[in-house]
């Protein structure tokens, strides 16, 4: 799309892959252009983030959108700087042209993402947590999982400012969860230890992440002694009763956040490389040893 545009993109060494060249250019004034936000719904977040410095674009995506609830996010920021994009009937985003961004101060609401990880642990654990700077209204995809650990029996208070979960139970689900990826291992974890199957679809993109991600938790839950099924969107978890064991992390900063989690309910659990959370939660370790000193342990 960018070179469409007229960036000058090399790539020194695999077409479509790092490392890159780009060379200081000049994009085009282009009326429209395509992108395929298929597989990641950051490609097409990150072209209407600069959409309106083209003075009038529209951008029309070419294959369905993955993660759709990130690109209305991403809209939703854009509107309060100032920067309308109008979602035309085709399925393309026109950003009109005259468009500025005008705020100079910003407040970044909590991340639900991490909330996640914190959220899980009280339901897999039965019992109650409350987190602050939490938007109940929040455009976050991840707010999803507060309706998954709901549908699951657990049961969600919202406050002004915070959200609080009252853990009861876990059990096997049958679910989508194309739109809050994220989640997924998380879920998987929690699925280790409900009884019955969970059937999660929409994971393909996790294919194509910081590493593997379905493969990779396929390994790790084998670990457990957890029985695991996939196809290219599906992921199919066997719960039971896991035990402890020493989870590899493959660089990837939620898979040992992910497992973290199972380290609550089982001793021995041991988490290799535990640094790789500092790409978005550096605080995390400490965050869990305030719940309980010995999780601590956990890394290794």
């Amino acid at each position: 799309a960018l070179r469409a545009l007229g960036a000058k993109i090399d790539y020194l060494a695999k077409e479509g892959q790092l490392p890159l060249k780009i060379l200081s250019s000049s994009l085009d004034l282009r009326s429209e252009v395509t992108i395929d936000a298929s597989m990641s719904s950051q490609f097409l977040s990150a072209l209407l983030m600069i959409s309106f410095f083209l003075e009038g674009l529209k951008i029309l995506p070419s294959a369905p959108l993955m993660s759709k609830p990130y690109i209305e996010m991403t809209i939703s920021a854009m509107r309060e700087w100032g920067v309308n994009v109008v979602q035309m009937e085709d399925g393309s985003y026109y950003i009109p042209s005259g468009q500025y961004y005008q705020k100079s101060q910003y407040v970044i609401e909590g991340d639900f993402s991490s909330a996640g990880y914190f959220f899980a642990i009280a339901a897999l654990t039965q019992s109650t947590i409350t987190i602050k700077n939490l938007n109940p209204c929040s455009a976050q995809a991840d707010r999803k999982f507060l309706e998954i650990l709901a549908k699951m029996g657990n049961e969600i208070e919202f406050q002004d400012d915070g959200i609080t979960l009252i853990g009861k139970q876990i059990s096997s689900l049958s679910l989508n969860m194309e739109d809050c990826p994220d989640q997924v291992q998380t879920m998987a974890v929690l699925a280790a230890f409900a009884k019955g199957v969970t059937i999660i679809s929409g994971v393909r993109s996790l294919r194509l992440k910081e590493t593997e991600r379905v493969l990779a938790l396929k390994i790790e839950l084998m670990k457990m002694g957890i029985k695991t099924e996939d196809t290219h969107d599906t992921l199919t978890i066997f719960g039971g009763n896991p035990h402890a064991a020493t989870i590899d992390t493959y660089g990837d900063h939620r898979m040992a956040m992910a497992f973290a989690i199972a380290g609550t309910k089982l001793l021995g659990m041991k988490i290799c490389h535990p640094e790789v959370v500092n790409k978005t939660f550096p605080l995390f370790w400490d965050t869990l040893k305030q719940l309980n000193p010995l999780l601590y342990e956990l890394k290794r």
